[in-house]
């Protein structure tokens, strides 16, 4: 077992045979927020390696992970 420090309100997380998926939010006003994904390889649980890491405009919105792996995400940002 292992412990992952973020740097942003995860809001999800997504396990995929040995892939860990974990979406959440980050920043302070609503012209800074965006969605965050981290993806590990969690072959070793007890050292989990961070493979990819995605930023996308606008608040984490809801995820969805289904059987064959694919994962959906839904992120929204308020235009003004």
């Amino acid at each position: 077992m292992s412990t992952i420090i973020f740097d942003y309100q995860p809001s999800a997380i997504f396990i995929h045979n040995n892939t860990l998926a974990v979406f959440g939010t980050n920043g302070n006003n609503s012209e800074n927020i965006h969605t965050i994904i981290y993806i590990y390889n969690i072959i070793n649980r007890a050292s989990p390696i961070d493979t990819h890491k995605f930023k996308i405009s606008g608040y984490y919105g809801g995820g969805r992970k289904l059987n064959n792996g694919y994962m959906y995400l839904v992120s929204h940002k308020f235009m003004y």
